[in-house]
């Protein structure tokens, strides 16, 4: 990871207690989050694409624990794992069963976000599958000049499950989220544009990875300050900046 998601002295991970990752691909931000950065959170990871979703669910079930729970929750795979001592099994509203843990818990869902729930088409490329998109078009156009177009070969489309986050907390039962981290392959607005103003009162803060083309920094950072974040952000790689957002304190 993953480090640069930590914005160190502006967003506070230590004292977070549910963090959903949005765009968890093979798991490796939950993994180092889950156990270093946020050890008492509850996690929440979205993936939609398949092949990504099978080595998360390896990567976790090694790495934090072995116990799993299936689900089916508007069309999505729910499969959860757990962290910690792994010694009790209860029931969640939709019936799937959900490992305790000592130390919290690990939640993985086979969804994309989007603005509203339902399904997308997700262009999924076998030979860099972390770039797979929902806007093929406009990912090759932001990578060409620097990334070889051979590795977009092979490209499958698939119908995958879609949530919009307004949903997902409802459906969830969400009252606050502590850690919102998105990095969702140029879906990044359509995710955050999926939540609500009353229910972008539930997040705290903000991590959120996107393309340096397009305006797509400024429009971001336009909605972020719409809804009352204050916002920072750096460029991470050629390709994309992150942004990380905390919630305006509230004038006393």
């Amino acid at each position: 990871m993953e480090q640069a998601y930590l914005f160190p002295g502006f967003l506070d991970w230590a004292s977070a207690a549910l963090v959903l990752d949005c765009g968890a691909h093979i798991g490796l931000f939950a993994l180092q989050a889950a156990t270093v950065y946020a050890p008492n959170a509850t996690f929440h990871c979205l993936e939609p694409a398949e092949e990504q979703f099978s080595a998360l669910s390896a990567n976790l079930r090694e790495l934090l624990c072995c116990p799993v729970g299936k689900a089916g929750e508007g069309g999505g795979q729910t499969l959860m794992s757990c962290y910690g001592s792994c010694n009790r099994v209860d029931q969640d509203h939709a019936g799937a069963g959900v490992p305790s843990a000592d130390f919290g818990r690990v939640t993985l869902h086979r969804l994309g976000v989007w603005r509203d729930s339902g399904q997308q088409r997700l262009t999924v490329y076998p030979r860099v599958p972390g770039n797979s998109t929902f806007f093929p078009a406009a990912q090759r156009a932001h990578h060409a000049g620097y990334l070889d177009q051979a590795v977009y070969a092979d490209a499958r489309e698939r119908i995958v499950p879609v949530t919009s986050l307004s949903d997902f907390f409802r459906a969830h039962s969400v009252r606050r989220v502590d850690v919102l981290k998105v990095d969702v392959e140029g879906a990044e607005l359509a995710c955050l544009e999926g939540i609500n103003p009353l229910d972008f009162l539930k997040v705290r803060q903000i991590v959120v990875e996107v393309s340096s083309t397009g305006g797509a920094v400024q429009a971001v950072l336009a909605l972020l300050h719409a809804r009352g974040f204050v916002t920072r952000s750096r460029r991470h790689d050629a390709a994309n900046y992150l942004i990380a957002a905390i919630r305006r304190p509230t004038p006393v």
